[in-house]
C-alpha cells in the first residue's frame, strides 16, 4: 500500500458520503460532517488539502484506520 498523504477535499467529501457521513452546516471555515451514531462530528477546513494530521483524527473519530482509507483510495482511483 502506498503512503498517506494530504487529501483533496473532494475525495475526503467522497469518502466520509461513502462511509455513511451527511454534511451538516459550515462554521467559519470548517466544514461539520455528522452520522447518527457518532459521538462526535468530522471536521476539516476544505480551503486546501486535508492535512494527515486531519485525517488521523477524522479517522479516529469514525472508528477507522489508515489502511481503511487507503483501501479506499486504491478501489476509487
Amino acid at each position: 500500500m502506498s503512503r498517506l498523504a494530504p487529501l483533496d477535499p473532494r475525495l475526503f467529501r467522497k469518502f466520509l458520503t461513502e462511509k455513511g457521513w451527511s454534511f451538516s452546516r459550515t462554521k467559519g471555515s470548517h466544514e461539520i460532517w455528522n452520522r447518527e451514531e457518532a459521538k462526535r462530528p468530522v471536521v476539516f477546513q476544505p480551503a486546501d488539502d486535508v492535512p494527515i494530521f486531519e485525517l488521523m483524527t477524522n479517522l479516529r473519530t469514525m472508528g477507522l484506520t489508515r489502511e481503511d482509507l487507503l483501501a479506499w483510495f486504491e478501489a476509487n482511483r
